[in-house]
């Protein structure tokens, strides 16, 4: 063979192997696993007496899209069986996929919750079905029920590069993070070296690239002890403060009522009147009653404002003061309006009926914004129930607290925060601090007459925050003559003093709560203690500050004609030790946030205990405790920015 002829043949041959390994890596691209994982997580409940109590059983299976196209999952099998089937026979109580559409190159999630316990199989081949029941990825993989770290928080900067995790080690010794990948990508991050066993550590990661608002984002955390995965939605990091309006009651009007009313709607300027004086005369109303709500920096209006004022006017109205909105409608102008924070799916679902026909609701309006916007349920019985709905975004918790209870005991704020953060976490829990019981009994004259206290509204709101609450939604505005409970924005305008103050009260709450927003979250509750008759909660923020709420138990109640009433005994000059996270050895500044502005605390620290001189407290306050030089300068230009000088 010639020189020139060898040398052709070595290209062929050169050109030939390459094409050869290029159709073998499309081929492996099209063959490789769409399952990258699987882990069997048990309901983690309590039962009466504090016992732990299992209930039922949820399979995550971790998927990838290999493909250069879009995966749509019409239907799955698992093993061979179909899960509509499953669902049939009542072994699976639903199924949802996360997202819907899994682009190229991202990460879902299949979660498949189980009827009983010990009904996940060891291991699962997994098929993904199109419409037309065409097999588009399928895959095996053993289920894994032992995690290393389980992830019991999760926030994010505004910029969306920073994420913070606060992962909970499995009941193993020196457990160490090694590697942390985000979407695919490995991440540089901050963490303790070795997890403290039992104790929740935060885990700061660090992004080259933003990963945007409301997505899903797939965290992959090896550990010399195992890997564990964690797919969450990018929750936007904006602390809402809310405002129901209540039901409607128009037909309990008597004729001299509606005059009353109507005589006197300039003065009380309320949207509620659209049964009174139509819904043009309602819809002028709508501007003043917003306005109202931003003054006491309300910044989210809840369900269902869209119902009493056409679409595409409330949104504009609502654009105009940068106002959020909680919607139950998926209407074009609502889906794309960009302060839509969440698509509200059900207030207090129980039973397994309804956990089935809400996860098909939830599929539907997910398909109607192609999974962009997170949907959320509020919850009230916490027995079992809320694990039935573990497929949503996130869950409020509403509580009817004075006279609730016949032991003497308030609110039973804080045990339902943390109970629901169990269930859901690692995604968002709020609160709805109701303005108390109403519809009294008209025979026998019962029922709560009266509306809270400042005092016990500070109570409730600070509870629920000191508890990991990451939204306030307050219940309600009213017009209604027989239900005098729920009215506080009305009463307010008419001057009825015991509202007046309430309504100055929730601002002043409010401006507190919108200083700390951004802290509280991308923040964790870390541990809690009593001292002194204080409950005491620290709340961990990334690796250099603790958001410390004191809150305070000696109280007294007073039971008469307006039920229990809840009485704080003020305390004064207060010594309050708090025990230093190992990551938090310098603390360089600590201050009260008030409405007021910041105050600057005395404190010493010693051999990792911080004590804190609070020179009194009524009910609740936030304290921040940092080691960062600018963050008091930084939190009080944001009051300012948000009331002004006062």
């Amino acid at each position: 063979m010639k020189k020139g002829q060898k040398k052709l043949l070595v290209i062929i041959l050169l050109m030939a192997g390459f094409c050869f390994m290029h159709l073998r890596a499309d081929a492996n691209v099209e063959l490789s696993p769409y399952i990258i994982g699987a882990v069997c997580r048990p309901d983690q409940l309590q039962d009466a007496a504090g016992r732990q109590a299992t209930y039922r059983e949820n399979l995550h299976i971790y998927l990838y899209n290999p493909r250069k196209e879009v995966l749509k999952v019409d239907h799955v099998r698992i093993n061979g069986c179909d899960l509509s089937t499953l669902i049939t026979a009542d072994d699976v109580l639903w199924y949802v996929v996360n997202p819907l559409e899994i682009p190229s190159s991202a990460f879902g999630e299949l979660i498949i919750r189980y009827m009983e316990m010990g009904m996940a199989p060891a291991a699962v081949k997994v098929e993904l079905l199109d419409a037309q029941g065409k097999v588009v990825g399928s895959g095996m993989v053993p289920v894994t029920s032992q995690e290393p770290v389980a992830c019991q928080a999760i926030g994010f900067e505004e910029d969306y590069k920073t994420i913070y995790l606060y992962v909970l080690p499995a009941d193993m010794d020196n457990i160490t993070i090694k590697e942390i990948y985000c979407n695919g990508k490995k991440a540089a991050f901050w963490g303790e070296k070795v997890l403290e066993k039992g104790c929740v550590s935060p885990v700061v990661i660090n992004l080259s690239q933003p990963i945007g608002r409301h997505v899903f984002v797939m965290i992959k955390l090896i550990t010399d002890k195992g890997t564990s995965y964690l797919l969450s939605r990018i929750i936007e990091p904006f602390f809402s403060i809310g405002m129901y309006r209540c039901h409607r009651y128009g037909g309990n009007f008597r004729s001299a009522e509606r005059e009353r009313y109507e005589r006197n709607f300039g003065k009380w300027a309320q949207p509620y009147l659209e049964y009174l004086t139509g819904p043009g005369r309602a819809g002028c109303a709508v501007p003043q009653w917003l306005d109202d709500c931003q003054k006491h920096f309300i910044n989210t209006i809840a369900p269902d404002f869209t119902t009493w004022i056409h679409v595409p006017e409330a949104v504009t109205l609502l654009k105009e003061r940068n106002l959020r909105l909680v919607s139950q409608k998926n209407d074009p102008a609502i889906i794309s309006y960009p302060g839509l924070h969440h698509l509200y799916l059900a207030d207090e679902p129980t039973g397994i009926n309804a956990a089935r026909s809400l996860s098909k609701r939830l599929q539907a309006l997910r398909k109607s914004c192609n999974s962009r916007i997170p949907c959320k349920i509020v919850f009230c019985n916490l027995g079992s129930s809320p694990c039935d709905y573990t497929y949503i975004d996130a869950a409020d918790y509403d509580v009817y607290p004075i006279g609730a209870s016949a032991q003497g005991v308030p609110f039973g704020v804080g045990g339902g925060i943390r109970a629901l953060q169990r269930i859901m976490a690692p995604r968002p829990v709020g609160f709805v601090p109701q303005a108390f019981r109403s519809h009294p009994d008209k025979k026998t004259l019962g029922g709560w007459r009266r509306f809270p206290t400042p005092d016990e509204e500070r109570w409730m709101v600070y509870s629920a925050i000191a508890n990991g609450a990451k939204s306030i939604t307050y219940f309600a505005y009213s017009l209604e003559s027989y239900e005098p409970v729920e009215g506080v924005g009305t009463a307010a305008m008419v001057g009825i003093p015991e509202a007046v103050d309430l309504w100055q009260e929730i601002g002043r709450i409010n401006l507190e709560l919108a200083v700390t927003g951004p802290w509280l979250m991308k923040g964790c509750l870390l541990k809690q203690y009593r001292v002194n008759g204080l409950e005491v909660s620290l709340i961990g923020v990334g690796k250099d500050t603790l958001l410390v709420i004191p809150i305070n138990r000696n109280y007294s109640l007073i039971t008469g004609n307006i039920c229990e009433e809840y009485i704080p005994q003020r305390l004064k000059k207060i010594v309050l030790p708090v025990n230093l996270p190992p990551y938090l050895s310098v603390v360089k500044s600590v201050f009260e946030v008030t409405h007021n502005g910041m105050e600057e605390l005395n404190f010493t620290t010693i051999g990792g205990k911080a004590t804190i001189n609070l020179p009194a407290l009524e009910t609740g306050k936030i304290i921040v405790l940092t080691s960062a030089s600018n963050l008091k300068s930084k939190m009080e230009s944001r009051r300012v920015s948000l009331a002004g000088t006062e």
